[in-house]
């Protein structure tokens, strides 16, 4: 799932009489200006209502600031967002200090009307950011809807100072939602594909609200592998045995996208699973198809991640009606391949059998321990293995399971921004993730 990146930059406002001041002297209480430049992946639109949004779409940020002792301070709402398509931008004015801050953003947590879709008011001055953070949540969502676009995101960044010409570098943004598509494999001659077409499908037993931030929230944003769970949560059909309700729609055997909250999940009906339309031979049905992956093995849903439903396979008609197959175990005339795209990879090669993949290059800020990113080894034979070419970038290591790895380092200290390059190489494959440090 493409991913925003916002960087954030503080700079020192004019004053009135035009005097100038010593970067390195921080006046306590006088307001900096902290402005905001987005980067933002193109992709489909999507309408909603009157409006166009996608999955990477802002409508407005809210800045929840947290002082030294990681209570919560401020919050502070940006409504205006200038610049157009790719790039966008905004500021605010904050206090500046010697002692260090927080940030933890939140984007599209208000409605068009600035009605709170995030328990904001929960929140109160000197609340602890270990109460606060993991309390946030979405607005509960009604039986037969869904999470729509554009959607809550999270992002988190620390300074231990705030002054001018202060840098918080790249800010990574993770979804609350995972999205969830189906599409119709290739036809052959013992599929059964040339004899269906899909119309549509829709969801059952997804979680009726969201966590804002994952469980990792202390740390730098990274697609996370396991769920983050909020209490209080309930399970939802997207549609009534009538077919009132949310359905993505195919065009060409793809359809949209589906978005739903994290939840673990189960190989029964009190599992998600997904309801797909289609015509098998001129016949309207409906098949049910449990999320479990190649193995057997159940998938759970994670944010930030997009999982597909390829359909291999079709054997015959679906349940006449949807009622029959909300209420079955399975459809056994339908075979689906289900897999979890990880759309952090931007970069991926591939020797005929095998894949390795890597995330785009990233922009630091200040020394120590940093996350660069998320690497794809599908060759399990071989090992994994990273090395830099500068004597800054040292101790990387590997967290996470399966293919997917997130990638950490520790950097050097340094007064001016310099570049390097990690590289990766599993059997005979290799791929690289570029760098920059900022002071």
């Amino acid at each position: 799932m493409k991913h925003y990146i916002i960087y954030i930059l503080f700079l020192l406002a004019a004053t009135s009489c035009g005097l100038s001041e010593d970067s390195e002297a921080i006046e306590e209480g006088r307001e900096v200006e902290l402005s905001f430049s987005l980067e933002i992946p193109e992709a489909l639109n999507e309408n909603v209502g009157l409006k166009a949004y996608d999955e990477n779409s802002v409508r407005c940020i809210d800045l929840l600031v947290f002082d030294q002792a990681n209570k919560f301070l401020q919050r502070i709402k940006v409504n205006s967002i200038s610049g157009t398509g790719a790039t966008k931008a905004f500021s605010v004015r904050i206090a500046a200090t010697t002692q260090a801050r927080t940030f933890h953003i939140v984007a599209n947590g208000r409605d068009e009307n600035s009605a709170d879709l995030v328990n904001f008011s929960s929140i109160t001055i000197n609340t602890l950011e270990s109460v606060a953070i993991p309390s946030l949540k979405t607005n509960t969502l009604a039986a037969n809807t869904s999470p729509t676009l554009p959607v809550v995101m999270w992002g988190r960044a620390a300074l231990t100072s705030v002054a001018s010409g202060n840098s918080l570098g790249t800010i990574k943004m993770l979804r609350t939602v995972a999205s969830m598509y189906t599409q119709c494999a290739t036809a052959t001659a013992s599929n059964g594909m040339s004899d269906f077409s899909l119309t549509a499908f829709t969801v059952l037993k997804s979680s009726n609200m969201g966590k804002v931030a994952p469980n990792s929230y202390t740390v730098e944003a990274a697609t996370p592998t396991t769920v983050s769970l909020i209490g209080g949560s309930a399970y939802i059909d997207y549609v009534l045995p009538s077919g009132t309700g949310v359905w993505a729609n195919a065009t060409s055997n793809k359809t949209s996208e589906l978005y739903m909250y994290e939840r673990t999940n189960e190989l029964t009906n009190n599992g998600l699973s997904v309801i797909i339309r289609g015509k098998y031979k001129n016949v309207d049905g409906y098949y049910k198809v449990w999320l479990a992956n190649a193995s057997g093995q159940v998938l759970h849903i994670v944010r930030n991640h997009r999982y597909l439903i390829q359909i291999t396979k079709v054997s015959g008609t679906g349940y006449a009606t949807l009622q029959e197959a909300m209420n079955a175990t399975y459809s056994a005339n339908i075979f689906a391949e289900i897999v979890d795209e990880n759309n952090e990879i931007t970069d991926m090669v591939v020797d005929g059998k095998n894949e390795l993949g890597v995330s785009s290059g990233i922009t630091i800020s200040g020394s120590g321990l940093k996350t660069v990113g998320t690497v794809l080894n599908t060759n399990t034979a071989a090992t994994l293995t990273a090395s830099s070419d500068v004597a800054w970038i040292t101790s990387i290591t590997f967290a996470g399971s399966g293919n997917f790895r997130t990638v950490t380092a520790t950097f050097g200290a340094t007064a001016a921004a310099r570049t390097g390059t990690i590289t990766f190489r599993a059997g005979s494959l290799t791929r690289t993730i570029v760098v920059t440090q900022n002071p």
